[in-house]
């Protein structure tokens, strides 16, 4: 029987001396849980019910008490500035005294009217942003280039940079959607795609890159190859996180590039709850597919541990 949550998985791994040094060396991997994200994505319309919402936190916050949470995107519209506020109310009421035990909220930032909205707002330390490799992609789901949203972005990490109000540094990661496969375009050749991770890399000041799988269909060797091009041009290989969609039957390929991420020294894993399928991309509904589940994760990280140990 394999762990489902943080909890069990503790559980687990301390049954053996060997198990807690291999995750010890393997920089305690990070799960990042998107399920709020998910569920919010369209927030701004059919009157979201917030308690519903804010049930979804605590289930999450309880069970599996991710260190990292991505909430969604905020704008002038939706609740998710109000649903952060409760719960960073919340963190503060039961770790008054050890802010260390609170999650990492991350919030995703649009456009610079919302940026002024929230910049002087001390508790927002977490910031996400979304590109592509795929201008079509782009164009579809922002009515922007992939030009035009790198300016964008640009522009907004540099009011994050220079807002001095902030007692801890912030922390930036980017989510770069299509790797390997654009709904719109098809296979995208991995040359380009390791061209423009370098590029975003040297030309915005970020903490983490995101390279999700958008369509569920990367492969190990396509991975690979993106992954040690990176490394040699010179980004450190624990700068990159994964969002992988897993189709039904295809696990194997979840696990295979999961245990490699694990061996090159990437611990930054997307997760969510196995019920929420990801319909954030503007592919057809037909076509959805389910991030990373939690039970997923914590089988393959098993696995991993078991075959090092």
């Amino acid at each position: 029987m394999y762990p489902k949550c943080a909890q069990s998985f503790k559980n687990w791994i301390t049954k053996k001396d060997k198990f807690v040094k291999i995750y010890n060396d393997l920089n305690k991997p990070i799960p990042c849980d998107l399920s709020l994200r998910k569920k919010l994505y369209d927030l701004s319309s059919n009157k979201p019910d917030i308690n519903e919402k804010l049930n979804l936190y605590y289930k999450i916050h309880f069970n599996f008490q991710p260190i990292n949470m991505d909430i969604g995107t905020l704008s002038m519209e939706n609740k998710t500035l109000e649903i952060f506020n409760i719960i960073n109310k919340y963190q503060k009421s039961i770790y008054p005294f050890k802010k260390e035990n609170r999650q990492n909220i991350y919030l995703s930032i649009p456009n610079e009217d919302i940026m002024k909205m929230v910049l002087h707002n001390k508790h927002i330390n977490y910031f996400s942003f979304i590109t592509s490799v795929s201008n079509s992609y782009q164009i579809k789901n922002t009515k922007m280039s992939i030009t035009e949203m790198d300016r964008n972005i640009l522009n907004l990490l540099q009011y994050i940079e220079y807002n001095k109000i902030r007692k801890i540094p912030p922390m930036v990661k980017l989510y770069l959607t299509c790797i390997n496969e654009c709904p719109l375009e098809g296979k995208i050749d991995n040359d380009f795609i390791v061209n423009r991770i370098l590029k975003l890399n040297c030309n915005m000041k970020l903490d983490l890159i995101v390279l999700c799988d958008t369509c569920g269909t990367l492969n190990e060797k396509d991975f690979e190859y993106i992954i040690n091009k990176c490394n040699y041009f010179g980004i450190p290989t624990n700068k990159l996180g994964i969002h992988l969609h897993v189709k039904k039957g295809m696990e194997i390929i979840a696990e295979n590039i999961i245990h490699k991420s694990l061996g090159m020294n990437i611990h930054n894993f997307d997760v969510a709850l196995f019920e929420i399928k990801d319909n954030s991309h503007g592919i057809d509904q037909t076509n959805l597919l389910p991030n990373l589940s939690y039970d997923l994760y914590y089988k393959i990280l098993c696995n991993y541990i078991i075959n090092k140990a």
